[in-house]
């Protein structure tokens, strides 16, 4: 029998996968397109369902997403398909099979008027894409075992690396180009090593509900690149502040969509800051 089956082995998923291999459990992860993992479309439900009953994991960790913001405004079916349709399936198929889910969600179900969101304040998405993040999280929430897990502007060092806020930035000053950085977008940057210790001991305590898992710091988007180029020993002097409004985004972002941790921290788990996330990510 699995103890886990990863489901999206991308940027966050193959770190997760990595995380929990190394603590020597039987894991099997999917992708849709990778060749080094199993090849799952979460919107065949047929496939779901053949890849659970051959598999049995007891935990299911979801991180399948169409999660390009932008895109999603312009390819809403495709959006609801895969975050929405892909999720139900999943969820279907992980009450057939008893299997715990921890879902991974987004602060962009927030609409940052705020910001310093608790897992009890109420959702209101700016965009298609918090939208269907709110619907999956609902389908993952009527087994009351499920966890959701919201994390905030992903980081770090992956076996499948994908183009982040962060090599956007570091690859610009590296070509002595300067980067156009909002001021007033505050987030938590999260390191994606502290996802995966926080979805393996989330399921070892045996907890169920919705948690904050962000970083333990509200930072602009504009503070954090001034400490990752610095960090990087680059030229801080390329980083120049503007607003969200004048970056020309498709889709809307919440201003500050900052998460509180507290219930996370309750439990004893910790995530870093921004200078301790930094210096474990890339330096």
């Amino acid at each position: 029998i699995m103890d886990y089956a990863i489901i999206g082995a991308g940027f966050l998923g193959s770190k997760i996968y990595s995380f929990l291999k190394e603590k020597e459990l039987k894991v099997k992860a999917t992708s849709l397109k990778n060749d080094f993992f199993t090849q799952l479309d979460i919107t065949d439900k047929k496939m779901v369902d053949r890849f659970f009953a051959k598999h049995k994991p007891k935990n299911t960790v979801l991180c399948a997403s169409f999660s390009n913001v932008d895109e999603c405004e312009a390819f809403t079916e495709k959006a609801g398909q895969i975050n929405v349709g892909g999720t139900k399936n999943i969820s279907d198929a992980c009450t057939k099979n008893d299997s715990k889910i921890v879902f991974i969600s987004s602060d962009y179900v927030f609409d940052g008027k705020k910001g310093n969101y608790r897992e009890e304040d109420k959702t209101n998405p700016l965009q298609v894409y918090g939208e269907t993040k709110v619907k999956a999280e609902n389908i993952v929430l009527e087994n009351p075992k499920n966890i959701i897990l919201r994390v905030s502007s992903l980081y770090g060092k992956s076996t499948i690396q994908k183009p982040t806020f962060e090599t956007h930035v570091l690859e610009k000053i590296n070509r002595g180009e300067k980067v156009l950085v909002a001021a007033d977008q505050i987030t938590c940057p999260t390191l994606i090593d502290d996802v995966a210790n926080a979805v393996f001991l989330l399921v070892e305590k045996n907890v169920a509900g919705v948690f904050h898992g962000s970083g333990s710091e509200a930072i602009s988007r504009h503070g954090f690149a001034l400490k990752l180029v610095k960090n990087a020993n680059s030229n801080p002097q390329l980083i120049h502040k503007t607003s969200l409004g004048k970056l020309g985004l498709v889709a809307k972002r919440p201003k500050n969509s900052s998460l509180n941790i507290g219930k996370l921290n309750k439990i004893g788990i910790r995530m870093s800051n921004v200078e301790q996330g930094l210096k474990n990510a890339f330096f």
